[in-house]
């Protein structure tokens, strides 16, 4: 009995740290928008289905891997934060280091494997999302504390990166004009993104004495105005979206970003949480991503 309580807080410890719930529709959305921008060429065989998938799959261990490693390199400086140091299982001492190392190398590699097994050049995208994704967190490097490098590489890695995984899918795609578009917008989107985080720890990380772009700048006191800012790349893709989506997409669509929009403004943002942080968020992501799946795949 103690032993299988002890397993269940072990397995509950390793999902925490993954943070999945914080991102999982986000990436999820990320790789099928890819697909769809991208297109299906061919759908002769199970591959214009099973290699989106393994897409998905292997983005959100490349994801989960890039969290792992950024809450084990910044146990230390989470434990100075009292919120932060309950979030993070290591910090908490609910997992050890070597654990959540060796949970996090199983982790990484099977991603790399996965792309290895839809095509080189997801392979590529996604090789490069995870070394990144290391080179951000890992101390002896820690891109994060170089400014304008921390900013760049957190776009790559947790955007830009992901949705050419997507993309690749499909090696026969034409569609380049708008795969830079897509890929553009959602690179400063995620940009802006990784502003804001770095402002919601303002203080921990001076604390720890990072030097990040939002610590050189100064960017505390425009905090508002970078909110606003980063809804401007999302227009161009909710354009996008408007043009090539069918109608029937559309009616299918626009309902659900209305629900989560109305319940988050209402009921969700009194208590001071971020849209992306907020649960139905991550679920109406997911759902768009599939809707624009069926439509490549039905085109």
């Amino acid at each position: 009995m103690l032993y299988t309580i002890k397993m269940q807080k072990s397995l509950k410890a390793a999902i925490d740290l993954t943070r999945i719930f914080e991102y999982y529709g986000s990436c999820i959305l990320l790789t099928l928008f890819g697909v769809f921008v991208a297109g299906i060429s061919d759908s002769s065989s199970y591959g214009h289905i099973t290699k989106p998938l393994l897409a998905v799959i292997a983005n959100l261990m490349s994801f989960a891997f890039a969290f792992m490693i950024n809450d084990i390199e910044d146990a230390e400086d989470d434990a100075l934060d009292p919120v932060k140091v309950n979030r993070n299982p290591v910090s908490a001492k609910r997992i050890s280091k070597r654990t959540a190392y060796m949970i996090t190398a199983i982790t990484a590699a099977l991603s790399l494997a996965i792309y290895a097994s839809i095509n080189l050049y997801a392979f590529v995208f996604g090789s490069a999302s995870i070394i990144l994704g290391f080179i951000y967190s890992w101390k002896k490097v820690r891109l994060k504390s170089y400014p304008i490098v921390d900013v760049i590489s957190h776009a790559l890695f947790l955007a830009a990166l992901g949705f050419l995984v997507g993309v690749s899918t499909n090696v026969l795609t034409s569609n380049f004009r708008y795969i830079a578009l897509a890929g553009v917008s959602l690179f400063v989107f995620s940009i802006f993104e990784d502003l804001r985080n770095e402002l919601r720890d303002y203080e921990v990380d001076s604390l720890a004495k990072l030097k990040n772009t939002a610590q050189i700048l100064k960017l505390k006191k425009y905090e508002k105005i970078l909110g606003y800012a980063s809804i401007t790349p999302l227009f161009l893709t909710a354009f996008y979206l408007i043009v090539q989506t069918t109608l029937f997409s559309k009616l299918l669509i626009l309902p659900g970003i209305a629900f989560v929009f109305a319940h988050y403004k209402f009921l969700y943002k009194n208590q001071n949480k971020n849209l992306f942080n907020y649960p139905l968020t991550q679920m109406a992501l997911v759902y768009i991503g599939v809707i624009l799946f069926f439509q490549a795949l039905l085109q």
